[in-house]
């Protein structure tokens, strides 16, 4: 792999890549593209394969990529899977959904590929009322890698309980807004999936009309859990 270097500015991509090139363009349905002529790829509007690793370049009828090679994907469209595996390693071990114009950067090592980062463009803001919540008993809301913030409105002036948040990562923050109701997260349940944690102690986390609380995860134990962290003033713990 070489570095392509000129004063005043850095490219990605082919070596002496002057012009618009399509060989940098993933293929709609190929599961192992090949990334051995560059360092920047794109997956078109119409990519919909589920990639499960990068190829590199047949030398001697062998496929091998360098160690230490660095690549970077830009999705164009929606539908491109990247799956976690020990070939292809990804951020809290979950398979990767871009959207559009999201972007993953990649380093080769022994044979594997590491994530070293990645883009959200378009995080998402999520809408969510108390119906949509599952069962009362335990009620869920699912949320994407990129939701950043959850505006919570309940029905008919009802009351809203979450029992836990799954479909994120590690690391991910969340902002949930309370609007014109009463927002209570379920709070250090031990051996809940994706359950709230509050550093206050109590069952309760309680989210007045109008504020908000973020939530940052984490895995303890094998478990991941929602940490409560900068609650607005009308927060309460009960």
């Amino acid at each position: 792999m070489s570095d392509f270097r000129f004063p005043y500015g850095v490219a990605l991509g082919t070596y002496g890549n002057f012009s618009v090139r399509t060989d940098n363009l993933l293929g709609t349905t190929d599961t192992t593209p090949d990334v051995s002529l560059g360092s920047l790829f794109w997956a078109g509007v119409g990519h919909t394969a589920t990639i499960s690793y990068f190829d590199g370049r047949l030398t001697g009828g062998v496929t091998g990529v360098e160690e230490g090679k660095l690549i970077k994907v830009i999705f164009l469209g929606t539908g491109s899977t990247l799956t976690n595996s020990a070939d292809l390693n990804l951020e809290n071990d979950v398979n990767y959904e871009p959207g559009i114009g999201d972007s993953i950067e990649l380093v080769h090592h022994a044979s594997a590929w590491f994530e070293i980062g990645r883009t959200w463009v378009t995080p998402t803001l999520i809408l969510a009322q108390s119906g949509d919540l599952g069962a009362a008993a335990a009620p869920r809301l699912l949320i994407t890698q990129n939701t950043h913030t959850v505006t919570c409105l309940a029905r008919a002036s009802s009351l809203m309980t979450i029992d836990a948040m799954p479909g994120g990562y590690d690391g991910q923050r969340v902002t949930i807004i309370s609007v014109g109701s009463q927002v209570t997260l379920s709070v250090n349940s031990a051996g809940v999936a994706d359950g709230f944690l509050a550093t206050s102690g109590g069952t309760t986390y309680v989210i007045n009309g109008s504020f908000g609380a973020t939530c940052i995860r984490a895995t303890f134990g094998g478990t991941a859990k929602w940490v409560v962290d900068a609650p607005s003033v009308s927060a309460d713990h009960l």
